[in-house]
């Protein structure tokens, strides 16, 4: 099996969460800009134009309820890749700890096609129960980015609850908190 050549694009939770924060607080000024705006009759963009104020807060709420989910989703794909990134590494330095021979043999079969929750994060739980709650609250959130990825069409049933980013960020903080791995270099920087 050929080796996956890592791009080096990946980017932390933490760069994702501090982009979601000022992308949220400039959502949130621009919203007073077009409140303001009809309020003292200013000329707004023509879009807003004959707008109530409830119309204003729809809008603004619709478009927050997009940036949640996209964060959402941003932050489970960064986590997934790290736990690909984390799996390949392990399996190319053939390093020798138990979770990493454990991914070696899955590696014989399944090569980089390993499933994340089937076959990664099993392995993680099969060499540290402990973590059974963090990779289970993990596994929730993979619902939702199944969801998200093929765009939304079908009612959920299996996601469990509703997840905000902060959530998700803290659902995948904790993941990488209390497994017995380096993986505080992700949680940093781009």
């Amino acid at each position: 099996m050929s080796k996956v050549t890592f791009s080096g694009r990946h980017v932390s939770i933490s760069y994702i969460w501090e982009w979601y924060q000022e992308t949220e607080k400039a959502l949130r000024a621009e919203r007073k800009r077009i409140l303001d705006a009809l309020i003292s009759h200013s000329s707004i963009e023509e879009v807003f134009i004959g707008m109530t104020r409830e119309d204003v807060y729809d809008y603004f709420d619709e478009h927050k309820r997009e940036l949640d989910f996209l964060v959402c989703f941003d932050i489970i794909s960064a986590a997934e890749a790290y736990l690909r990134l984390d799996y390949l590494s392990r399996v190319y330095k053939r390093l020798k700890d138990p979770v990493s021979r454990e991914f070696r043999a899955l590696y014989k079969e399944a090569g980089s096609r390993a499933r994340l929750s089937e076959d990664i994060l099993d392995a993680w739980l099969e060499e540290y129960p402990s973590c059974k709650s963090v990779i289970g609250q993990f596994r929730g959130v993979l619902h939702l980015r199944d969801w998200l990825a093929h765009g939304r069409y079908w009612v959920p049933k299996n996601i469990g609850q509703k997840y905000a980013p902060g959530n998700v960020f803290d659902i995948a903080d904790q993941l990488f908190e209390n497994l017995p791995a380096e993986f505080e270099w992700f949680k940093q920087g781009n």
